[in-house]
């Protein structure tokens, strides 16, 4: 990634000023992308296309056409995003507990980063319940981000995983490779979501997280939730869709029915 691409890419997000690998900076990082840019599968869903994953078509796609996308565009380009900041960073294959012991094919990308002699779990491409920043990569004591908490277990294995925990209750939610994978790895992956029949095919999904709630459309529901407050509409029409997109998540999209 280009200096003038970092530069871009970071007005996209929101953030300006030092921006020295620290795990402040990463925090914010994680926060602001999480805030800016929205998850959608609407390449998928309404073009049946599979979303290409070289860092200039995701360049173009949500920087320049300030577009979302799911995890392997997301994480994809904030992993290249890091990199040019200086970070140390190592791209993941994960698979999605979902809350049980059922053994999932391995569906999600995140990245680990090392900051000195410290390892961080980063996730700006998860789409439902994630870390509002950086997660320190270790075993044992719960961390509390955005409002939840969170523990991993198994982190000197080849395999960790990442709960959440609420009060006397604790939950699975991913199952993290903490081996390199190399870009190519994401490829087939990336296809098989995007197949017709998965279920990013046949459900629409568009989630942006806001500093105190979140907005989200699935298939035809849009909810918004602004602290203890949640307000659903039903988007009955494909104007209302097209409004609802452009007006919550600032996408724009070619004027076709997407209903």
């Amino acid at each position: 990634m280009t200096g003038e691409q970092t530069r871009r890419y970071l007005d996209r997000i929101g953030l300006e000023g030092e921006t020295t690998p620290e795990r402040g900076m990463l925090d914010r990082l994680v926060a602001a992308h999480q805030c800016a840019v929205p998850f959608e599968n609407l390449d998928v869903c309404e073009y049946g296309r599979v979303p290409e994953l070289e860092i200039p078509a995701l360049f173009d796609k949500i920087v320049a056409r300030r577009r979302g996308g799911y995890c392997f565009e997301l994480n994809a380009i904030f992993a290249a995003l890091l990199s040019a900041l200086g970070y140390d960073v190592t791209p993941c294959i994960a698979r999605v507990a979902g809350g049980t012991d059922a053994v999932s094919p391995p569906l999600h990308r995140i990245s680990l980063v090392q900051l000195g002699a410290e390892k961080y779990f980063c996730d700006v491409g998860f789409g439902g319940l994630s870390p509002f920043g950086a997660l320190l990569f270790e075993s044992g004591e719960r961390q509390s981000s955005g409002g939840a908490d969170f523990r991993f277990e198994g982190t000197r294995g080849a395999w960790a995983t990442l709960f959440h925990d609420e009060r006397s209750a604790s939950e699975p939610l991913l199952h993290i490779c903490t081996l390199r994978q190399e870009e190519v790895d994401f490829l087939a992956p990336n296809a098989f979501c995007a197949a017709a029949g998965s279920p990013f095919s046949v459900n629409r999904i568009v989630n942006l997280r806001r500093p105190n709630g979140a907005v989200y459309i699935s298939n035809a529901t849009l909810t918004v939730r602004d602290g203890e407050e949640k307000t659903v509409r039903e988007l009955t029409t494909a104007r209302e869709l097209y409004a609802a997109l452009e007006d919550e998540f600032g996408i724009v999209l070619p004027p076709r029915p997407l209903m």
